[in-house]
């Protein structure tokens, strides 16, 4: 946009002045012929000098033909500037979308590198979530076990307790790999989904760690629907309250809680994660949404967590994703448009 208002203002200024020139020659000369200028400037000439009519009308050509070549090789010049600004400015648009391309690229890998970096802390989880069943299941076959020792056949009123048992603990371990499926598809459609339920998940991933750490934790608040790729905001969930989880464990916090609210706020829907785990320094609390940048211990934070989530909450959902400090820890809210019955 810019070039083509320099090419209008560049080229109108141009023919302004050519047209300003010829309408000033012109003028001087019909001036000159109604006032016998011409025989007026012959006869001073000659009482000084011998000059011809046919020599001073050169001249007044010469003249004219000066200012026409003065004005054509100006427009020349500015036709130059023009075509170097286009050029400058395509050159420019080209680099830009490269960048642009660039980024998209990186964050596209920055995300990947973060669903890796939770898929090796996940497998933990995995381990944390199925021990507890599959000892359950060991205790079930143990029982079953003994009731064989003791008798040679099993009724089915003696086994009915058992089956089910075995039953429900691998329906919550089925329960399970569905929780860390949906977390891990990688599904770029957008899709309208009850935002209770869609924190449930993470937080069910994250029980096992939670409970071994003696983190206790609550939701709850008014529940809405938002739009957006659930499983990308899952992550963002996942991100703030494993960074919270974490900083209570380094600042070894008695009694650990996460607290998480939703509430509707005219046509947003309000998300806060606080805990108590004494707050982010004022000297960072600016920086920790910066690309890796992490208060951990090497080894221990990617520094890609909280700016990929705040890349998915602004970028992919048209939302807002702020962090301040409150009594006696940290406080995260996410703020997005929530959909209405008209939307």
């Amino acid at each position: 946009m810019d070039s083509i208002n320099t090419k209008f203002n560049y080229s109108s200024y141009a023919k302004k002045d050519l047209i300003k020139i010829i309408i000033f020659t012109v003028i001087l000369w019909i001036i000159m012929s109604q006032i016998d200028a011409f025989e007026l400037l012959i006869g001073y000439t000659r009482e000084h000098e011998s000059f011809d009519l046919d020599e001073i009308i050169l001249i007044v050509f010469i003249s004219c033909l000066s200012a026409f070549w003065y004005s054509f090789r100006r427009h020349l010049e500015i036709k130059k500037i023009q075509e170097k600004i286009l050029n400058t400015n395509e050159r420019l648009n080209e680099n830009i979308k490269k960048e642009v391309e660039e980024n998209r690229k990186k964050d596209e890998l920055l995300a990947q590198q973060s669903k890796l970096a939770a898929m090796g802390e996940m497998m933990g989880n995995i381990a944390h979530q199925w021990r507890q069943p599959l000892n359950a299941i060991g205790m079930q076959n143990l029982k079953m076990e003994t009731l064989m020792d003791f008798n040679e056949k099993i009724t089915k009123e003696e086994y009915t307790p058992i089956g089910k048992s075995i039953e429900m603990q691998l329906n919550y371990m089925s329960k399970t790999i569905d929780d860390f499926r949906d977390f891990f598809v990688i599904n770029k459609s957008k899709t309208n989904f009850e935002i209770i339920k869609c924190i449930e998940k993470p937080l069910n991933i994250l029980k096992p760690q939670l409970t071994s750490l003696h983190i206790n934790y609550c939701l709850s608040g008014e529940s809405f629907i938002i739009n957006g790729l659930e499983s990308e905001f899952q992550q963002v969930i996942l991100n703030i309250i494993t960074n919270a989880k974490d900083s209570m464990v380094e600042h070894k916090i008695q009694n650990k809680i996460i607290k998480i609210n939703t509430k509707i706020d005219n046509q947003n829907g309000i998300i806060s994660i606080q805990d108590n785990a004494g707050g982010i320094p004022e000297n960072i609390i600016n920086r920790v949404f910066e690309p890796y940048y992490t208060t951990k211990e090497q080894g221990k934070g990617t520094g890609i967590g909280l700016y990929i989530s705040k890349t998915i909450i602004i970028d992919n959902m048209k939302g807002e994703l702020s962090v301040s400090n409150i009594d006696d820890g940290a406080s995260f809210e996410i703020k997005l448009p929530i959909v209405t019955q008209n939307d």
